[in-house]
């Protein structure tokens, strides 16, 4: 089985990514080609609000054990939203601490918020991607409307979005070889 690390990039309370990131998981571990690790950004550092703005702070400690478990992904999904046509500051915070653990690891996105913004988003985080050396193997999934489609913690998915997830993760997996 490949190991595909699928990092959840929201860190706000009441988080939309978190039922998107567990559907995601949840098509991943279906497929029966992946052994998932669901990344929790949250779990690697404190937060910091300065108004409107949730940052990740990543100390020293948490740097290396996130380098650590970076280092063992096989391909790499990244999910996140995408306020004001970007992608989340703490994901954005995490690329940052990365060094060459993913240089050369395929990865893919699933993005949701308002269409224009994951738009931006989905090209902001390829360069950034692409900046640490990853490949780019899949479209980003885009997903319009999500936090009006979650129930407790499920998120109601679209047929087009489960065809899109599958389909990254097929070129995923076969990216790896």
């Amino acid at each position: 089985m490949s190991r595909l690390m699928i990092v959840m990039g929201s860190i706000r309370p009441g988080r939309t990514g978190l039922p998107v990131s567990l559907w995601a998981l949840d098509r991943a571990e279906a497929m029966g080609a992946w052994q998932s690790d669901l990344v929790d950004l949250l779990d690697f550092a404190p937060l910091m609000s300065e108004g409107d703005v949730t940052t990740l702070l990543l100390r020293d400690p948490d740097r290396e054990r996130w380098r650590r478990r970076a280092d063992r992904a096989e391909a790499v999904l990244w999910v996140s939203g995408s306020p004001l046509g970007g992608y989340s500051a703490a994901l954005a915070t995490a690329l940052e601490h990365i060094g060459g653990e993913l240089a050369g690891v395929p990865f893919g996105s699933v993005l949701y918020g308002a269409a224009g913004d994951m738009t931006a988003a989905a090209h902001g985080l390829r360069r950034a991607s692409a900046a640490l050396g990853m490949r780019a193997v899949a479209d980003p999934v885009l997903i319009n409307g999500a936090a009006e489609r979650i129930e407790h913690v499920a998120f109601r998915s679209t047929p087009q979005e489960d065809l899109g997830l599958r389909a990254a993760l097929d070129a995923l997996h076969s990216a790896i070889g």
